[in-house]
């Protein structure tokens, strides 16, 4: 498998991750009516489109279109509702175990931007020694 079928797959599989998570808050939000979920729910399907964006880009740009990955989210919505319960995810929202969930979550997410940010500020430092010594 090369390395632009690998990226291409994780671009779709984000990009269904956050619209799947943008439904979620919003029925969080009917729920509780919390501005968390609702926020959490606006910047997930924003996240989304930017993702489908860049897939539509890169896939152009490549040339190189995976087929299973086309048919992959209608594999996944024809299957039956029941096998996408979790029991944590559509239990009570209030109960300590949802809260411990949605804590280490938000952790990772966390977790996760930090990383980000320190390659983000490593590219930069390299990009501004780089112009120090005239490259």
């Amino acid at each position: 498998m090369s390395l632009r079928s690998v990226h291409i797959f994780f671009i779709f599989v984000c990009t269904i991750f956050c619209i799947w998570f943008g439904l979620w808050s919003f029925q969080a939000y009917q729920e509780t009516g919390t501005t968390y979920d609702i926020t959490m729910g606006v910047l997930s399907l924003i996240a989304s489109a930017a993702l489908s964006v860049y897939f539509v880009w890169f896939i152009k740009k490549s040339r190189q279109l995976v087929w299973a990955l086309v048919w992959s989210p209608i594999i996944f919505l024809s299957s039956s509702p029941s096998a996408w319960a979790c029991a944590t995810c559509f239990a009570d929202q209030n109960s300590p175990i949802a809260k411990g969930a949605n804590a280490g979550v938000m952790f990772l997410l966390v977790v996760v931007c930090a990383v980000l940010i320190g390659f983000a500020g490593l590219f930069i430092k390299w990009i501004r020694r780089a112009k120090k010594l005239g490259l």
